[in-house]
């Protein structure tokens, strides 16, 4: 199903557009030489260039990658997404360098005037080209996803008009062009993220001075997003002794967050309690690895309590039979 455009999203859509195009037809009749398209002549400011390049990792690609990484990877896709930003400065220093020395543009000239071969020349384009197909795979599909909701279009379409735009925009100006529409995305993004920031804060500000949750539900309304609070526990559960489940009473505030709320979700997990381990041994019960997410409210549906399996290592849960069988070898395997 497409939704309804927008006149708004898309009168603000095309004014990008046409300003971006032509930024790039101005830039465009200022290139005269292979300099000038492809290091812009070196007459970039450096505050440009360097909200270009945090607008180039604030990316569809980026963003989608990193947070597949994470979640199937935990901590380990996290330190991937530290070791490419790394590697820039590696590249950097040890390939941009000597090839501003050696006069080129492109790491596949300067290979060719080092060995003069064609093979060599040739292997370095074919791997330039898929590298940057893997690249522009999730830019294409997060615009398509972008454009589908934004101007009612199939997500065909929104990939073809967004592959023509920036067509459009590298061939008019090169580097030039590409760099001021990249900084001009970057100071978008940091703008619009500080903004969020300072409003969230302020709610967080309000609801922990107030207690009043309803400014919670009010943004979640506005902005259409769900919003999840964190809250904390009384030490009632512990003073309980038993099995130590949760309840709602065992909340700070508990009265406003199950007045206010449409869904309480507890998580617990037996494992952490020494004396629970030593009780499920001596039942023959294997707990490591299991948590318990208990539904202690749902406005709109039921309630009851799910057994998942909780992989420390990538900080995920999942179905309880992907639980490893038997006991484990080391701390990675839960």
């Amino acid at each position: 199903m497409i939704p309804d455009p927008s006149a708004l999203a898309i009168a603000v859509f095309v004014s990008f557009v046409l300003f971006t195009l032509a930024l790039s037809f101005y830039l465009g009749r200022k290139t005269r030489s292979a300099a000038g398209y492809y290091t812009a002549g070196g007459g970039v400011p450096w505050f440009v260039n360097g909200v270009a390049f945090a607008g180039d990792y604030l990316s569809a690609a980026s963003f989608l990658g990193i947070c597949g990484m994470i979640a199937f990877y935990g901590y380990d896709g996290f330190l991937y997404s530290i070791g490419f930003l790394a590697g820039w400065v590696v590249a950097l220093l040890v390939i941009a360098e000597p090839l501003k020395r050696l006069g080129k543009y492109t790491f596949a000239d300067a290979l060719d005037k080092a060995f003069n071969s064609r093979g060599i020349k040739l292997a370095a384009s074919i791997s330039t080209l898929v590298v940057s197909v893997f690249y522009l795979i999730p830019q294409m599909v997060g615009a398509g996803v972008l454009i589908r909701p934004l101007l009612g279009l199939p997500h065909w379409a929104g990939v073809c008009i967004v592959g023509a735009v920036v067509t459009l925009i590298v061939a008019t100006a090169g580097m030039a062009s590409t760099t001021w529409v990249q900084f001009i995305k970057g100071g978008l993004l940091v703008l619009f993220a500080a903004g969020l920031t300072v409003l969230l804060t302020a709610v967080a500000v309000w609801v922990g001075g107030k207690g009043d949750f309803r400014v919670l539900a009010a943004l979640g309304v506005v902005t259409h997003v769900p919003v999840i609070a964190l809250s904390q526990l009384s030490r009632a559960a512990e003073q309980r002794g038993g099995e130590r489940i949760p309840m709602l009473s065992d909340l700070r505030d508990s009265g406003a967050i199950e007045q206010d709320a449409d869904v309480v979700v507890f998580i617990h997990r037996p494992e952490y309690y020494a004396d629970l381990r030593a009780k499920a041994e001596q039942e023959g019960k294997n707990i490591e690895g299991v948590a318990d997410v208990i539904v202690a409210k749902h406005r709109n549906g039921p309630t009851g309590n799910v057994s998942l399996f909780f992989h420390r290592r990538f900080t995920r849960f999942d179905n309880l039979s992907a639980r490893p069988t038997g006991p484990p070898d080391g701390p990675e395997d839960y």
